[in-house]
């Protein structure tokens, strides 16, 4: 399995408690595991992004990482080398372990990486000169329409430099948006029959033999007469009372 100190970029992350030990017998604990975005240069300067399948990430490690050649084989990819160079292969993609480290008894392969953040893997072509730059506005709405402290915030995390003033959005005050209360009560008095009816709504115990669940009263304020009407659904209310008070087209 691949594993790191670093869980920047990481995605599609769950908790784990797997022990790993190591050569001088001392045992680490991989705290998450996940998929790791990863930008590997080779020397002869050609990049190539990677996504490490089943990366554990080990807050013990620090700033090290290994890179599991044979989880990649179980993925399909080819080992080879080119004299002391190994190289992982599938289709026409080549990774080589072309930075060669040094050891006191021979010479370790190695891979020359980025890691990359979630900006960098969604946007790919905002990219430029190592400095991220985005609308303030465009950036709220990317991450969730969150508030503007934590907008902030999260760019700071990512290394993103905001421009603008985050203007009104329209989508927030949507979501935010609420009817306006209903009045219980009222002091205006009707001065001629169904001039002013005043409904309720509300629902019984149990559901009756013709499978009604909601009980409509109407009352007519000036000659307090009565109608009850009997729903299956709330949503019912206004095509029963505009129905019963002998106004179909309106209930349509």
């Amino acid at each position: 399995m691949h594993m790191g100190g670093s869980n920047y970029g990481m995605y599609d992350i769950r908790k784990c408690d797997v022990k790993i030990v190591i050569g001088n017998g001392r045992t680490m604990s991989a705290t998450r595991v996940g998929k790791l975005p990863v930008e590997f240069a080779m020397n002869d300067g050609s990049k190539m992004m990677v996504t490490l399948d089943d990366y554990h990430y080990v807050p013990e490690m620090g700033d090290m990482f290994l890179f599991s050649i044979l989880n990649a084989l179980q993925r399909g990819w080819q080992l080879a080398n080119e004299k002391m160079v190994m190289t992982l292969s599938k289709g026409s993609t080549l990774l080589k372990f072309d930075h060669l480290l040094k050891t006191p008894k021979g010479v370790l392969g190695a891979l020359k990486g980025t890691l990359v953040g979630l900006c960098e893997r969604v946007y790919p072509s905002m990219v430029g000169n190592g400095e991220w730059s985005m609308d303030t506005n465009r950036f709220h709405k990317i991450f969730g329409h969150v508030h503007e402290g934590t907008s902030k915030l999260t760019a700071k995390y990512y290394s993103v430099e905001t421009t603008g003033t985050l203007q009104p959005c329209e989508d927030c005050n949507l979501s935010k948006a609420r009817q306006k209360n209903v009045a219980k009560s009222t002091m205006t008095k009707a001065t001629d029959p169904g001039e002013q009816l005043c409904i309720n709504i509300s629902s019984v115990a149990h559901t009756s033999f013709g499978g009604s669940k909601f009980w409509i009263l109407v009352l007519d304020d000036k000659t307090d007469m009565i109608w009850s009407i009997f729903v299956r659904h709330k949503n019912q209310l206004a095509k029963e009372i505009t129905y019963s008070l002998g106004c179909p087209e309106l209930s349509r």
